[in-house]
């Protein structure tokens, strides 16, 4: 369970030459990262055997509540090649996913992360 979420991490946290690389497919497949984040996220936070520190559980909320604001109606322009590119929202995401591997102890090596996770 745990792994599932430090992997999505992981895709969040890579540069974005690498996520547009890595996914051909960029605005489907980043709504589904997206998406899977937010619901490992859900079962690693309502999972009783997995205790996350205060700092962890900030750290993880902070990625999935701005993964949340872009997926606003009229947003669609936000999942784009360009979006993922340039956009501010995008760097802050990268940003943060990169915060929340640091809390939980896990590598910040953006090239761990698999297609397949």
């Amino acid at each position: 369970m745990i792994e599932r979420l430090t992997g999505l991490l992981q895709a969040l946290a890579a540069p974005a030459n690498e996520q547009v690389d890595r996914y051909p497919e960029l605005t489907s497949r980043a709504e589904q990262i997206a998406l899977d984040y937010c619901d490992a996220f859900r079962l690693v936070c309502d999972c009783p055997q997995l205790i996350l520190t205060t700092k962890q559980r900030r750290a993880l909320d902070a990625v999935a509540e701005t993964l949340d604001s872009l997926s606003v109606p009229g947003s669609a322009t936000l999942w784009s090649e360009y979006a993922i590119r340039t956009s501010p929202r995008w760097k802050t995401i990268r940003r943060l996913a990169m915060e929340a591997l640091r809390a939980l102890g896990q590598s910040t090596d953006p090239s761990v992360a698999t297609q397949d996770r």
